[in-house]
């Protein structure tokens, strides 16, 4: 069940802060790309659910502080793959859309 209490002003502003800053690290990290997009999702009015997934992120980066995106091959191997798929309204409790892309050289992903 979802906790529907919501952040005080001084929570909320931190949520929004790590937030925005989950998002830009981001950018060049796969593996938390879902989860800075679900939080900045709720920006707008974060609640204590909203915190505590802000929580395992945190807990996520201090175990996993890189990421290394390795490419092995030669060149004449390097075929680059790209993807794009979109949900739409696939969030059950906001009914949000979703897309997303994904670029892939040499069997290995350069950009999300």
């Amino acid at each position: 069940k979802e906790s529907e209490e919501e952040l005080n002003i001084a929570e909320t502003r931190r949520f929004r802060g790590l937030a925005a800053r989950a998002n830009y690290l981001a950018q060049d990290r796969p593996d938390i790309q879902f989860a800075a997009k679900e939080l900045c999702r709720n920006m707008a009015v974060p609640k204590m659910d909203d915190w505590d997934n802000m929580k395992r992120l945190g807990r996520y980066l201090v175990k996993n502080p890189a990421m290394k995106i390795i490419i092995e091959g030669t060149v004449e191997e390097m075929m680059v793959e790209v993807y794009a798929d979109s949900d739409w309204a696939g969030c059950v409790r906001t009914r949000r859309s979703t897309s997303g892309g994904l670029v892939v050289v040499g069997g290995g992903c350069v950009k999300s």
